[in-house]
């Protein structure tokens, strides 16, 4: 093989030039590199990223306000809402007597308030025509101003301070001002009615019977018990749930283990002998059976939430509930005002004529057809930076007096209403 002829001296340090100023370059290149950022540089990433984090935290902040607002106002919802259907539920169930209609009622179950009755049935002279039974058709018959059972509704319309008309005794309620009261009388809206077990004694002192092992009664239970010609109204002084037996003797007011308050009875006698079956229609008393319900007498109204103290500047007011004369109850937090609109049907045809704020002229107050509800409903806690300065008009035109006043503070508020039919009323003949 021929030998390569030598490479040519001017050849080679051209290519050895270019070679050495590449490897210069890519290392200078690298040096370079190796100096980061410029302080412009690093400036306009910072400012990018702070209005970047700014952004952010502003949709965080808008967010988290924007899931506070709704959820009071969920809240507020929710309880106008239960505090709605409370009501309806118990206006539902006022005035029902079974199937006795509007025969004459007996009360045996001591009444101090006259929530039961418009009669003083501690007089003697009332008592002893109210207790004969010669007396029953007379007294189903007198006009509803002078009926012995009061009218399953009465409303009691706030006028000024400290005042409502017709006149509020204390013993029911101890509403502040400026919302009306609601008093219910009928039977409890989720009892059942429980059948006699046996027929009564001729004695009608003597206890009655349901069927043993019978859960729902307790004692100091006010309770009526009907068939289709009477109805009594009595309170529970002993129940043994193994004989189904059920005492209601004679005894005095007073209050339990619990702090509850008791009414007693005013007499020991049911005043009308009660039958377990109807096997003999014609017979007096024996239509229809007779059944036993739960007897209530429920007070809806507004008070502080705190009733323990006088200063309220911190305080809220909510809706309580009293049933029986017992301890009240709070039902909703947050319930600045309540007020009242009834429905009357004048004519006796079931439909509502016209619409009254208050019962006090009302010469028949079981004309009330309907009753209208309208509560106002606030957070219990203020919220935001929004001053609430309205004011608001709970039951418009029908009632131009029914206006809660501006607060002018920080708590959200809502106005909730309904209608709800008094379907258990049962007109004066």
């Amino acid at each position: 093989m021929a030998a390569q002829p030598p490479i040519p001296h001017s050849y080679k340090y051209s290519l050895e030039s270019e070679i050495s100023w590449m490897l210069k370059r890519i290392i200078m290149t690298g040096i370079r590199k190796n100096h980061g950022f410029s302080i412009i540089e690093l400036l306009v990433a910072m400012g990018i990223s702070l209005l970047l984090l700014a952004g952010i935290a502003t949709m965080f902040v808008s967010s988290k306000g924007t899931y506070e607002i709704n959820d009071r106002l969920a809240r507020l919802e929710e309880n106008g809402r239960f505090a709605l259907d409370t009501m309806a539920r118990t206006i539902n169930n006022a005035g029902y007597s079974g199937c006795s209609g509007a025969s004459m009622p007996y009360i045996v179950v001591n009444d101090p308030n006259h929530a039961m009755s418009d009669k003083d049935l501690t007089d003697k002279a009332v008592l002893d025509q109210y207790q004969n039974p010669a007396n029953a058709d007379q007294y189903s018959q007198m006009s509803c101003n002078n009926a012995i059972l009061s009218p399953p509704v009465q409303g009691f319309n706030y006028t000024s301070t400290g005042s409502w008309t017709p006149a509020l005794n204390a013993g029911i309620a101890t509403p502040v001002d400026g919302s009306d009261v609601l008093m219910l009388q009928g039977t409890a809206a989720d009892g059942v009615p429980i059948p006699l077990n046996a027929d009564m004694s001729t004695t009608l002192t003597d206890p009655i019977f349901v069927a043993p092992g019978t859960t729902s009664i307790n004692l100091h239970q006010q309770m009526m018990i009907a068939d289709c010609s009477a109805r009594t109204y009595f309170e529970v002084t002993g129940y043994d749930p193994s004989t189904g037996e059920i005492d209601h003797a004679q005894s005095a007011p007073g209050t339990d283990g619990g702090g509850n308050h008791y009414n007693g009875n005013r007499d020991g006698s049911l005043f009308n002998r009660y039958f377990k079956t109807s096997s003999d229609p014609n017979a007096p008393g024996r239509n229809g059976g007779a059944n036993i319900y739960s007897s209530l007498i429920t007070v809806f109204f507004v008070d502080w939430h705190d009733t323990t103290t006088n200063d309220h500047s911190k305080d809220h007011k909510s809706l309580w509930r009293v049933q029986n004369g017992n301890t009240q109850e709070e039902l909703i937090e947050g319930v600045d005002s309540m007020q009242l609109l009834y429905g009357l049907d004048e004519d006796g045809d079931g439909t509502v004529d016209q619409y009254t704020p208050t019962l006090a002229t009302i010469s028949d107050a079981r004309k009330v057809a309907s009753i209208t509800i309208a509560l106002l409903v606030s957070s219990v806690d203020e919220y935001g930076s929004v001053v609430d300065k309205n004011s608001y008009d709970l039951l418009g035109a029908s009632d131009p007096t029914a206006v809660f006043p501006a607060q002018n503070d920080h708590h959200l508020r809502q106005v909730f209403t309904t209608t709800v039919a008094v379907r258990n009323r049962i007109p004066c003949s």
